[in-house]
């Protein structure tokens, strides 16, 4: 295959390119620049640089993905690497590697441009490269990905921090389908309405809950169906003897109740709740200090 360069104006080859690109790319660009009348292939740069033609090719394909340089086959890819490049490239990947995968993986290809349109901004370096590591390192496929950028831009949410948190939290709880997304999604929306249920029981302002929170509650509600009458005995109880809300306090109250099939507001009406206060002295501390203050 033949190569040719056509961006023959080296003033318009700026910084940002000079900078990603590495020894070899450099002296395949300077070879071109020299000779800019000449279409070439890979193999007669090799024989020039004594390199192996597969190393050329793929500094080739970095300056056609920059559309320095161009192949008599070459086609458009979905992304506009140009810009891509232009943009600061989180330095956890390898410049060159990120170029490829993105001009020779369809579906990544596919991925980032769906990413773009739901972010509703340009990707940057870092929103790539964490795109790239959910899927090859947490083993997230592309249409999960996309449900989970989806999800998280709903919630307000669409930091490169915050999705890569969810994300691998899908990851270790095995979120690796759609109908797994789905039934997850389904369980963090309905997580999400029992929390706000929640605050108006206990009278709370208006926050994020803890994870262990949101376990803690699904579970009250869903799983063991308790109303939000047994929620609100639980948490006066709570306040009546410690002074404030305490999930693992109230958690333990309703266990109990789970245990002793305590279902019902009557039911807990009539258990007796333990006592956690403190007892008083058997001596009185202010005859004590009057005997201290006495002398002899």
């Amino acid at each position: 295959m033949k190569y040719y360069i056509i961006n023959k104006d080296v003033s318009k080859i700026d910084d940002d390119m000079i900078r990603l690109a590495g020894t070899v790319q450099l002296r395949v660009l300077l070879i071109a620049l020299k000779n800019e009348s000449e279409k070439f292939t890979a193999e007669q740069i090799a024989s020039d640089l004594k390199k192996d033609a597969k190393d050329i090719e793929e500094a080739v394909e970095f300056w056609i993905n920059l559309k320095v340089m161009k192949s008599e086959s070459s086609q458009q890819s979905g992304i506009d690497l140009n810009k891509i490049m232009k943009r600061r490239i989180s330095k956890k990947i390898n410049k060159e590697y990120l170029i490829k995968r993105i001009e020779s993986d369809k579906e990544i290809n596919y991925l980032l441009g769906e990413v773009e349109s739901i972010m509703g901004r340009p990707l940057s370096g870092t929103d790539i490269s964490l795109m790239l590591s959910l899927k090859d390192n947490e083993g997230i496929p592309c249409s999960v990905i996309l449900m989970l950028v989806q999800y998280c831009v709903k919630l307000g949410k669409g930091s490169t921090r915050y999705i890569e948190k969810v994300g691998i939290d899908w990851a270790q709880q095995g979120v690796d389908s759609v109908e797994k997304a789905e039934k997850k999604i389904k369980l963090l929306n309905n997580s999400k309405k029992l929390w706000k249920k929640f605050e108006k029981i206990i009278g709370i302002s208006s926050r994020t809950p803890t994870s262990k929170e949101q376990e803690t509650i699904l579970r009250w509600f869903t799983e063991w169906k308790f109303d939000e009458e047994m929620i609100k005995e639980a948490y006066e109880r709570c306040v009546n003897a410690k002074g404030s809300y305490i999930l693992s306090y109230m958690d333990g109250i309703i266990k109990k109740w789970k245990k002793k099939n305590i279902n019902s507001i009557s039911d807990a009406k009539k258990e007796k709740p333990s006592s956690n206060r403190a007892k008083s002295p058997s001596y009185n501390l202010d005859e004590y200090a009057s005997f201290n203050s006495l002398d002899f």
